[in-house]
């Protein structure tokens, strides 16, 4: 339900239920609004997103409003088709209405239009594969993560994929 920890330093917001076993229960999801990696209002966003959570509601996520999830929200979906051709990538989702295009060997523009998910360009460096986003719009349901994270017109996403045989790919987020 979120990302993985980077390799030192505070990592990203995690769930604080927990199912019996130990395990983040995704059926309520309370994000850690104690984690340092937040400021004072995010804090209390993802702690109001928890709160109804506890509560047994749900809370408006662009998935359950029908919104593009947009990155880093389309995330949490590790189901992702990639269809190469030499300028571009096309990123397919699971639902299949979550479609993001990245350029390849490409500059950002100047002036970016901010839409759900940004500008995207990519470039190989070696086997690996690297997204750089910018321009990511703020929105009525845009979060970072499940947990309802919020964030500003400055966020900047890089993202690192390798593939690790046909069927699967790592990637760093």
């Amino acid at each position: 339900t979120g990302f993985e920890p980077p390799a030192s330093g505070p990592g990203p917001v995690r769930n604080r239920s927990r199912r019996p076993d130990g395990v983040a229960n995704f059926q309520r999801l309370v994000g850690d609004y104690t984690n340092p990696i937040l400021k004072l209002e995010a804090a209390e966003v993802v702690k109001k997103h928890g709160e109804i959570s506890l509560a047994g509601k749900g809370y408006p996520t662009p998935s359950n409003q029908c919104w593009p999830g947009g990155v880093p929200y389309v995330f949490w979906d590790f189901l992702v088709q990639m269809l190469q051709t030499p300028d571009h990538i096309t990123m397919v989702y699971r639902q299949g209405n979550e479609v993001r295009r990245v350029r390849m060997n490409a500059s950002h523009p100047a002036v970016v239009t901010p839409s759900s998910y940004g500008d995207s360009v990519g470039r190989y460096e070696g086997d690996a594969l690297v997204i750089d986003t910018v321009g990511i719009r703020k929105g009525p349901f845009a979060m970072l993560d499940m947990y309802g994270t919020p964030f500003t017109e400055k966020l900047h996403v890089v993202e690192r994929y390798q593939l690790v045989d046909y069927d699967d790919a790592k990637d760093e987020i």
